[in-house]
């Protein structure tokens, strides 16, 4: 049984994007793993692996532990910052599906 994403809104006002196409996004990145073992989906699987290049290297395993595992933040840096790269990428995931 996969295991259920709480749904966090990692939206924030100055990258805001229709609410479909960000909940799409997400869900396309929440199922990553997945679509890699499957070894299905190549088009989705660039767009995750290209938009995460936007997010510097330092807080890239821990976005994609949040989004992908809904794992807890590193303490690394302060939430508010994971928080804006993960709308920063989830943004850009939206712009490379063609979503926006």
């Amino acid at each position: 049984m996969e295991k259920q994403h709480k749904g966090k809104n990692y939206q924030r006002k100055a990258f805001v994007i229709p609410h479909d196409a960000y909940k799409t996004a997400k869900a396309v990145v929440a199922g990553y793993e997945r679509l890699q073992d499957q070894n299905k989906g190549a088009y989705f699987i660039t767009a995750i692996e290209s938009a995460l290049q936007i997010v510097p290297k330092e807080y890239r395993k821990g976005v994609m532990n949040k989004l992908v595992r809904d794992g807890a933040f590193p303490l690394d840096a302060s939430r508010d910052t994971y928080y804006l790269w993960c709308s920063k990428y989830i943004r850009e995931v939206a712009k490379k599906l063609d979503l926006v």
